[in-house]
């Protein structure tokens, strides 16, 4: 025989008046589209109250139902009292609540992120981090997270550079996709957060250009200008450098043509470890639209057909900053015929934070033949004949250059050593 509701509601009890132990151990956790369906079938039969007190104690009936907004349960009577019969488990709420965006300022800077939601049922309830992240965030950023406060610290743009040559951001227009969820193991809460991360590209490393020379005339004819050729792939904006030699000390006899040209170091030397009255000048300019329209610099001297001036025009790349050094270099006696390898000028303080150097050697010596050395490829020379030559070495490394010369003959005259870090 069918039991009736009322015998089944009675089991639920037992003598003492109290719920049975086999009543709750089969209870299922109704979430909140349980409870919208409970409510939308039984909205006759089921009464709403706002507090437990409120609950009515006459007049009832075996299985009446009675929804409590207090403490957010289900009743139902057996006659003559009332019965808990579950619970609703309500959603997780944010405490503190992330943000739709964010931005992360530049590589140095970690973003930290505060996302905590609360158990809405027990505040003091631990929930679980469910929070994911788009792919493309593992080449931008590493992410860390401690309870509820997250740390994106951004990669460089080097490393960035790297992994979108290597088409691992192709989902990414500078941006990922992070999104925060708390769940406490039915309901949760989730928010998600576009984080924005465009590092500047790193600052282009300085380019040498390139360089040339120049010698006003020959022995015993000295024009008043020479020309020094632009290197290939000049630019306005770009940074020029003249290193002139053979003059005396101090100099007013050369002038370059164009206001925006300035004389930046003097150095003085002489043609024997004692010996003084001989000058190197170093001039710097940005390169100019009518220097570019030329294609060379011209160079101006007023002392006539005794001239022993020569010329180096270095360019580099706009924004480069040269640093420079100066040594006179001395000799001890050669053997005719011999080649010797020597030291130049030590680098300029701070040029381990460069990019290159370069070396412009100025001799009175005009038989040395010159050539290529350790860390100094030989660029050019250029000489007045016999009595002047000047030459132009590039490094092949940060670190001490040498220049190297065969000696042919003649007075053994000490040199003048220029460094350029760039």
């Amino acid at each position: 025989m069918v039991k009736s509701i009322n015998r089944r509601m009675a089991e639920l009890v037992t003598q003492s008046g109290k719920v049975a132990n086999s009543a709750l151990t089969n209870l299922d956790i109704l979430d909140s589209a349980d409870i919208i369906s409970i409510a939308n079938s039984t909205s006759a039969a089921t009464a709403v109250f706002e507090t437990l007190d409120s609950l009515p104690t006459t007049s009832l009936s075996a299985g009446q139902q009675a929804f409590v907004n207090e403490n957010n349960r289900l009743y139902i009577s057996n006659g003559t009292g009332w019965y808990n019969l579950t619970f609703i488990n309500r959603t997780p709420t944010w405490f503190t609540e992330p943000d739709a965006t964010y931005e992360i300022a530049d590589s140095a800077t970690p973003l930290i992120v505060t996302a905590r939601a609360t158990d809405s049922d027990n505040s003091i309830a631990q929930l679980v981090n469910q929070s994911v992240v788009s792919d493309s965030a593992q080449y931008m950023v590493n992410i860390s997270n401690d309870s509820s406060v997250w740390t994106f610290t951004p990669k460089s743009a080097d490393s960035i550079g790297i992994e979108v040559a290597a088409g691992n951001l192709t989902d990414s227009n500078g941006d990922f996709e992070y999104t925060f969820k708390w769940s406490d193991g039915v309901n949760f809460v989730s928010k998600a957060s576009t984080i924005s991360y465009n590092p500047a590209p790193t600052a282009a490393a300085a380019a040498y250009r390139g360089g040339s020379q120049a010698v006003w005339g020959t022995f015993g004819a000295s024009p008043v200008a020479t020309y020094a050729t632009l290197p290939s792939g000049t630019q306005v904006g770009d940074k020029g450098v003249i290193v002139l030699g053979g003059l005396g000390y101090p100099s007013t006899q050369v002038t370059i043509s164009g206001a925006h040209w300035s004389k930046s170091h003097e150095y003085e030397w002489g043609y024997n470890s004692s010996a003084t009255g001989y000058g190197t000048q170093v001039w710097e300019a940005t390169i100019s639209s009518n220097d570019i329209s030329n294609g060379f610099i011209q160079l101006n001297q007023s002392d006539g057909s005794t001239s022993y001036k020569m010329a180096t025009l270095l360019t580099f790349s706009s924004g480069t900053t040269p640093i420079f050094n100066h040594a006179r270099i001395n000799y001890g006696s050669h053997t005719n015929g011999v080649s010797y390898t020597v030291a130049s000028a030590a680098p300029p303080t701070g040029y381990l934070s460069k990019t290159g150097l370069l070396e412009v050697h100025t001799t009175r010596e005009g038989y040395r033949t010159y050539s290529s050395a350790t860390n100094g490829t030989l660029m050019g020379t250029v000489n007045r004949h016999i009595y002047y030559i000047q030459a132009l070495y590039q490094a092949s490394s940060l670190a001490q250059q040498y220049h190297r010369f065969t000696y042919n003959g003649g007075a053994v005259y000490s040199s003048s050593s220029v460094t350029i870090a760039w």
